[in-house]
């Protein structure tokens, strides 16, 4: 009698140690499957490739098999690579990279001589204005292929104003002629060449600094 109340208790023991493996660890409880107590209504159980639920019938609860698990397939989960035609065709909608010109305030760029629409190209034209601090400036703007050349448009020799006469740069007091692309001394008796001045032309304006 002694030694079957003790088979009696290790059964007992194993399959209350089962059913709390199967509570709080489901991946232990596979292994037992159906053979484990259930516990409540919806444990859960995977036994031998099928799921298996636990439901009440007649007040009893009892393994409901259920569906196959299938694995899944490993080709199954992989991702189509990218065509590579998708990139090989440029957006239509593709902006020009292209930046626009940054805006430089009048002051920065230096006196607005000019209207670019009064110096055409080949041409040179002798300009005044008032610069920042209201003095008088006079320049020679010479265009040769869309590049503007500026330079002073009064002599070295003694300060007199500088005339345009057909391609030639003159001044008119003692007859000196200057280059008017180099702004050096052709002849006459002005010994230094004429200043060369930085030009920046903007929103139709020509900006002499």
């Amino acid at each position: 009698m002694g030694a079957e109340r003790m088979i009696k208790r290790r059964v007992f023991v194993s399959t209350g140690a089962a059913a709390v493996l199967g509570l709080f660890f489901p991946s232990l409880a596979t292994a037992a499957g159906p053979a484990l107590k259930p516990m409540r209504v919806g444990q859960r159980i995977i036994w031998r490739g099928y799921q298996y639920i636990v439901v009440k019938s007649k007040g009893k609860l009892i393994w409901q098999q259920g569906a196959k698990v299938v694995a899944a397939s490993a080709t199954a989960t992989a991702k189509s690579p990218a065509s590579p035609s998708a990139t090989a065709t440029p957006s239509a909608t593709t902006k020009s990279t292209k930046s626009a010109e940054p805006f430089v305030p009048d002051d920065v760029r230096g006196v607005v001589m000019a209207k670019s629409s009064e110096l055409a190209d080949g041409q040179m034209k002798i300009f005044e204005a008032l610069n920042e601090n209201r003095q008088r400036v006079s320049y020679l703007l010479n265009r040769i292929e869309g590049k503007i050349i500026a330079l002073s448009a009064t002599c070295t020799h003694q300060g007199c104003a500088l005339d345009v006469e057909k391609k030639n740069l003159v001044c008119n007091c003692h007859i000196t002629y200057f280059d008017p692309i180099t702004g050096d001394v052709i002849s006459g008796q002005a010994r230094y060449p004429l200043a060369a001045f930085k030009v920046t032309e903007a929103d139709g304006k020509i900006f002499v600094k």
